[in-house]
């Protein structure tokens, strides 16, 4: 598509270009940006407002490079509008998007869905630190190892007959 704009970018105290996750619901509209890498895969936040003004505002500022994406989504009660956008460039202070039609991860559009539902949000919900935490542990894997069964080798006849 050649849908393109340019968005101002904030910059980290290091000098890096970034973007805010943001946004949040009120009652019966809503709307929320994420970042993405280019996969629609979380990123790692530099930092993370716990404090001031925090409803459906600033909440996690993520660095951006080329090919990243912005999610956003504008919510009027039930009609929800997805927009998906790369960005082709960084210049400065700006970056340009353009809007795409590319495969992202399914989990990117549902936790900007949430977050643009979550009632003056105040909190991050696509950070890859809130992924880390939910790791299983080893103790988790092994119970799901517990739960297979015993392995069963069919021969070539028997698995075309299934």
């Amino acid at each position: 598509m050649d849908i393109i704009r340019t968005m101002p970018l904030h910059r980290s105290r290091s000098g890096l270009p970034c973007f805010w996750e943001c946004g949040g619901g009120f009652t019966n509209t809503g709307r929320a940006q994420l970042v993405t890498s280019p996969t629609g895969g979380p990123k790692r936040a530099i930092y993370i407002r716990t404090h001031g003004d925090l409803c459906n505002g600033n909440h996690a500022l993520i660095p951006v490079k080329v090919d990243d994406c912005l999610v956003s989504v504008d919510r009027h009660w039930d009609r929800v509008s997805i927009a998906v956008e790369r960005i082709t460039d960084i210049d400065g202070d700006t970056a340009t998007l353009e809007r795409t039609d590319d495969l992202i991860s399914y989990d990117a559009i549902q936790a900007a869905v949430a977050k643009s539902e979550d009632y003056h949000c105040r909190q991050p919900h696509y950070i890859q630190q809130l992924f880390e935490e939910e790791r299983p542990t080893v103790q988790a894997e092994d119970n799901i190892m517990d739960d297979v069964g015993e392995l069963v080798v069919l021969e070539e006849d028997e698995f075309n007959d299934i």
